[in-house]
């Protein structure tokens, strides 16, 4: 069992110091519990270069001096883990160059797959995201948009609306629900059970039934937890299909 700091991210855990060596006295007294360590997760609460490179250095300093108070009450600490999306780019620089030799583990949460919801929190840019949805255009009837085979059961429910503030969020009072790789002029801003809406900016370059498009979502857990594989393309063809043994099981 690893207990689960609360660095800032307002979830879960408890809170590092003296609260976390209490919580571990009474779990090493447990019967059948192996206490192993413990773990951070950031949030990237100022997506700025510099924002996040101080929230990784100061959650793995927190993390570490909480490992080392556990082990001079005598409390063996084998695993202390620390990352999220959008800061273990920073942690792997901070352990490459020698920092924190506690840490034994970095987590990358969904940045090492990529959506739009890292690219917030600059984990990434929106270019090196792997992860898109491949749909078709159903319906192109409409003069302001047109219709594509894939809402909410696709692609979940996240419309990132904590980026409310953020310019270029709404277009036309519609959040976006995902960026239409190499159409920009093209927005996703509402959808259905089953289907999408995507909005057209320039109306001189309509979409036609049975196009297909490249959608890179907001949430890559949730589109992953939604479908049986994933398919790996290279150059155009599937190299891999890899299936999702995970989908529907939780976290």
């Amino acid at each position: 069992m690893l207990i689960k700091l609360e660095t800032g991210a307002n979830r879960y855990g408890v809170l590092p110091g003296e609260p976390a060596l209490q919580l571990a006295r009474q779990l090493c007294q447990l019967p059948g519990i192996e206490f192993k360590g413990i773990y951070t997760h950031e949030t990237g609460r100022e997506p700025t270069a510099e924002g996040i490179e101080r929230e990784a250095f100061e959650i793995a300093t927190v993390a570490v001096e909480t490992a080392r108070k556990l082990k001079r009450e005598g409390i063996p600490v084998a695993h202390v883990s620390v990352g999220a999306s959008a800061t273990y780019r920073a942690s792997c620089r901070l352990i490459k160059e020698g920092k924190f030799p506690e840490i034994t583990e970095i987590h990358p949460g969904s940045g090492i797959v990529g959506d739009l919801k890292g690219v917030s929190v600059l984990a990434l840019p929106e270019d090196s995201c792997t992860l898109s949805v491949l749909v078709s255009v159903m319906s192109a009837s409409h003069p302001s948009h047109a219709v594509i085979d894939a809402g909410f059961k696709t692609f979940g429910a996240d419309s990132l609306i904590n980026l409310r503030d953020t310019p270029g969020f709404f277009r036309e009072g519609k959040p976006r629900f995902g960026a239409v790789r190499g159409r920009p002029d093209l927005w996703l801003g509402a959808l259905h059970a089953e289907t999408g809406r995507i909005f057209y900016e320039d109306t001189t370059n309509k979409l036609h039934p049975g196009d297909r498009l490249e959608i890179i979502p907001n949430n890559a857990t949730l589109v992953i937890n939604l479908h049986d594989r994933l398919y790996g393309v290279r150059n155009g063809s599937v190299e891999q299909v890899i299936p999702v043994t995970g989908r529907g099981r939780g976290s």
